[in-house]
């Protein structure tokens, strides 16, 4: 995928949803936020990976591990690896190149501290990306006119 296009898949979607992605206690508190949330929600990232290739175990892993997991050190055990290393392809078979990263996180940090907050903040960060990398950013449809 393209940078645009991915862009415009995660913009559209989170849009379209109206809120963040995250999984809930049984009090109904806040627990995390999530790939895929309660009621099928999903997050920046979650929009991303099509369903026959999601897998739970990637839950509670935040992007910023793949990012930087060249730093692993010694004592990282080994089934936070595995899952790294699952994280890592779910999103080269959902079509995210590894140059794309930082770029993906970035969308990942629009979801997370804009829609936690509102939309407009959301909305903010999203055109600002847009701005960043030369894409095309769309206004949402009520404000177009």
């Amino acid at each position: 995928m393209t940078n645009q296009e991915i862009y415009d898949k995660v913009l559209f979607g989170l849009r379209k949803q109206g809120h963040a992605s995250a999984m809930y206690d049984e009090h109904g508190e806040f627990e995390s936020c999530a790939y895929r949330g309660d009621n099928g929600d999903r997050c920046a990232v979650g929009m991303l990976i099509p369903d026959e290739i999601y897998n739970q175990e990637i839950e509670g892993l935040g992007l910023y591990s793949i990012v930087n997991s060249e730093d692993f050190c010694e004592s990282t055990p080994p089934f936070t690896r595995m899952r790294v290393a699952m994280l890592r392809q779910i999103l080269k078979e959902s079509g995210i190149k590894k140059n794309q990263l930082h770029f993906v996180r970035e969308l990942q940090i629009a979801h997370d501290d804009g829609l936690n907050h509102s939309t407009k903040l959301f909305e903010e960060r999203m055109q600002g990306i847009a701005k960043e990398y030369d894409l095309m950013y769309q206004m949402p449809e009520k404000d177009a006119e």
